[in-house]
């Protein structure tokens, strides 16, 4: 009997979940830095982490654009002896 979800629901499910965490905890250090950080260094130091995890997250988005999930799961559930990961 076969799953509700594919292979690629569950793989877009924890990927949205993962990014969910991830901007959630990179808002809670922006938000905390900006409005209880006294003088302007807290706020620089905001700013450069804000770029960095746009810019971060501009990356793997980019690279998950990429990634053949349907070979990927037939290279994870075959056989060992027709599993080359090096082709």
């Amino acid at each position: 009997m076969g799953s509700i979800f594919s292979f690629q629901q569950i793989y877009l499910l924890f990927g949205a979940f993962i990014l969910l965490i991830y901007w959630g905890f990179a808002f809670t250090i922006i938000y905390h830095l900006t409005r209880f950080g006294i003088g302007v260094q807290p706020k620089r130091i905001s700013a450069v982490y804000f770029l960095g995890t746009v810019m971060l997250f501009i990356f793997a988005a980019l690279l998950s654009t990429t990634v053949n999930v349907s070979g990927l799961s037939s290279r994870l559930f075959d056989s060992p002896q027709n599993n080359n990961m090096l082709q």
